[in-house]
Order: structure tokens, then sequence, then C-alpha cells
């Protein structure tokens, strides 16, 4: 019959093509791989989430370990110097903890010494606030006697490196002992007693000028670096400084001090310190300011004072 099924020719004809199977297959190994691909880029934004989160911990911990500085107590340090070096009634220590605001260590800190060279330091301060209000400038021409003239900027280098006292004595000639005792006013020290280029005073009254010289806010930053990129201490160390290996140092004293006489004692010495220890392992850093007064005394004796000062602050735990 016409209208009978030929069996073999339905299953042929139902069977689907080539091109159909090639697709369908295609489309299926896409999927995979779209998959496959969707899934190891998952796994890598994981891993590096995860990476940045652990390198990320170290710096948590580092910042959470920087703990404030606290007091450190310095009196048996100051005590147990003078034991071993023999230090007499003609010397005077203080030492200042600038984080916490407090005398750590202290020695006659009370008993007054002629000083003859912190007037040029209050000078060259002076020169300074003045090239902040522009009052003063780096190229004026500072007359000298029996010497050529020399600009501001170089009379101020000369004031803190030369002994020649031409710059030194041109410098505070241009500035009034009202103007000193003005300064020394502002520093709550105006019944300090100034004579020409001295001032007699105590320990504690040498802290009080260095606090508000190291603090100043009468200077511009610009100004305030200059200044005391005079004080930074870049070469040899003596004195005090010469036990301090781990700290950046400003340091001012009476005397120029030189490899061949820093051992020799002198009728008056003087040292103040700026301290300031950065990069310790536990704490923020530390600022301390010391101040040595001294009459009849050999410098090198403050050495141990200094080393053992370092030492103390950094096994500080």
């Amino acid at each position: 019959m016409q209208d009978d099924i030929n069996l073999e020719e339905l299953t042929k004809n139902s069977k689907p093509s080539f091109l159909k199977i090639f697709f369908i297959v295609l489309s299926t190994i896409i999927g995979v791989f779209a998959i496959a691909f969707g899934v190891v880029s998952l796994l890598k934004l994981l891993a590096n989430t995860a990476e940045k989160v652990e390198n990320k911990k170290p710096e948590i911990a580092k910042v959470a370990e920087k703990r404030a500085p606290h007091r450190i107590d310095m009196q048996y340090l100051v005590d147990d110097w003078r034991r071993e070096q023999g230090i007499t009634e003609e010397s005077s220590v203080l030492i200042y903890d600038l984080n916490n605001s407090d005398i750590v260590g202290r020695f006659n800190d009370t008993k007054t010494f002629t000083d003859p060279n912190l007037v040029s330091l209050l000078v060259a301060y002076e020169n300074y606030r003045r090239l902040s209000d522009d009052s003063f400038h780096l190229d004026d021409q500072i007359n000298l006697k029996n010497q050529t003239a020399l600009s501001r900027k170089d009379c101020l280098n000369e004031l803190f490196t030369s002994e020649n006292p031409n710059c030194k004595d041109a410098l505070r000639a241009e500035l009034s002992d009202a103007v000193i005792k003005n300064l020394l006013t502002k520093m709550d020290l105006e019944n300090l007693k100034v004579s020409a280029d001295t001032l007699t005073l105590t320990a504690g009254e040498y802290l009080k000028i260095i606090k508000f010289l190291y603090n100043s806010e009468n200077l511009q930053s610009e100004n305030w670096d200059q200044f005391f990129a005079h004080l930074l201490v870049t070469g040899d160390h003596f004195a005090l400084i010469s036990g301090i290996n781990k700290a950046t140092i400003f340091d001012y004293a009476s005397t120029k001090l030189k490899t061949e006489t820093a051992a020799n004692s002198l009728p008056y010495f003087s040292e103040a310190s700026i301290l300031e220890f950065k990069d310790l392992p536990k704490y923020q850093d530390r600022k301390y300011i010391v101040i040595s007064l001294n009459q009849n005394f050999n410098p090198t004796k403050l050495t141990p004072l200094g080393r053992n000062i370092e030492e103390r602050i950094i096994n500080e735990r």
C-alpha cells in the first residue's frame, strides 16, 4: 500500500544532521570551558584577596605595637655616672623627656653658671626670626672689623663654625640688650642676668631656652630648618654625644671641641643636646634634651652618660 510507512525511510529521515551534532558538541565544549575559566578566575581573585589581606597583617601588627613612649626614670643613670666619674658640685646635669614633658634625671640643677656663648645662640635665633618676617635678608651685607664684609647668610654660618669673633661681634652689635631681654621674657626668663655676651643661669633655665627654640612657632618652617641645620651633628662627636650613635642629634656647646683637644680640662664647658630616637622597634619616636653645665671639667667625662642614656632607651621593653 502507498500509505504504508517505510520504517527504514522514517529512520533515515529522523537522524540529526552532522552539522547539527557538530554545533551541539561545540556549544557544550565552549560552555564547559567558559564555566572552567570562570571558576579559575574566581579562585585567582579569592587567592589574590587573601594574599593582600595576609600581607597587610604585619603592617597592622607593626602599627599596633608602636606604643606611645612612657616615662623612663633615668635618675639612677645620673647617680651612677656621678659616682663612677667623680663628678663634683662644680657640675650640673638635667635630662628632660620631651614626649612626657618631665625631668627624668637631674643633679645640682639649681647652681648658677656664667655662660660666655649662649647669647650667640639667641642672636642666631633672632636673626632667623627676622628673616621669617622679612626685616632681615640673607643677602644683607654685614660689615666686619678688619675684614671684607660678608652676607648675613655667610656670617650666620661663621657664627657656628668659626672661632673668629668678627661675625659674632657684628651680629650681636645689631641687637640691643633690650632685644635679648625681650626674647628671654618670652621664655619666662626675664630675671636672667645679661652682661654683654654672657648669661648667668642654671641648668633649669638653660632648659627653658632650648625648649623654646626647639618648639618655636615664631619661625617659618624653612627658617627653623636653616637654624637647626647649624646644630645638627653630622661629623665628629665629642663630650656627651660621643656616646650617642643611634639618634638624630642637635647640639650646642660652649666650646668647639676638636679631636686633639677634646680630652683637655676646661675652665668652663656647657652642652645642650637634643636627642631624637627614631625607628624604635616597639615605641614611637622618643625625644630628650640633656643639659650639662660644668666648671673645671673634662668634657670626655660626659661620654659614658650619653652612652648609658642611649642604651637605656634602645633596650626599653
